[in-house]
């Protein structure tokens, strides 16, 4: 009887087939390599060691290379064994598509719902910001009437001097002239 396994688990061995299937072809890419470069007769020593390093190996004798060869490849074989059985089980488990829908609408859900509560956020903060604009309007609006009715009173008040100024020199030369 198979486990049922969650989801993030399913989702983990996904990507590890993938990964793992990725090494698998380049493992045998690098083993065509090697075998390529260890069976070429007119190979200098430089490009071998190009060669191993770029495959990770170290610069060894061509037995101790082979023997490497051969680590890799059963590496490779117990990976392919376990890939087909993983292969298998997840043949088998047809809720698999489902789960993984599901997840992803719940996903997609949880991104919407938090698309939508940063656009209230916003727009909150964009009618804070109008409110406040208003205001200072407003507070501009209410300076320059008072700047306004201020300076008709300094100008009544300066008329009004000046009328007494005028009345005093009238005063004067009706004085004057009696």
């Amino acid at each position: 009887m198979l486990k049922r396994k969650s989801l993030p688990n399913i989702l983990r061995d996904n990507e590890a087939k993938m990964n793992k299937q990725h090494g698998m072809i380049v493992l045998e890419l690098q083993n065509n390599i090697l075998r390529k470069s260890l069976n070429r007769a007119n190979l200098n020593r430089k490009s071998l060691g190009k060669n191993l390093r770029r495959l990770g190996l170290k610069r060894k004798s061509s037995r101790k290379i082979s023997r490497q060869l051969r680590l890799k490849r059963k590496s490779f074989r117990k990976l392919s064994r376990k890939l087909r059985l993983k292969r298998n089980i997840l043949k088998t488990s047809l809720c698999r598509s489902r789960l993984i829908r599901r997840h992803l609408a719940r996903k997609w859900l949880i991104c919407r719902v938090r698309l939508i509560k940063t656009k209230s956020v916003i727009e909150q903060k964009d009618a804070e910001k109008e409110a406040l604009t208003e205001k200072l309007r407003q507070k501009e609006a209410g300076k320059a009437k008072l700047n306004k009715s201020l300076e008709r009173f300094w100008d009544k008040t300066a008329r009004a001097e000046q009328n007494e100024c005028q009345k005093e020199e009238l005063e004067k030369m009706v004085e004057e002239s009696n």
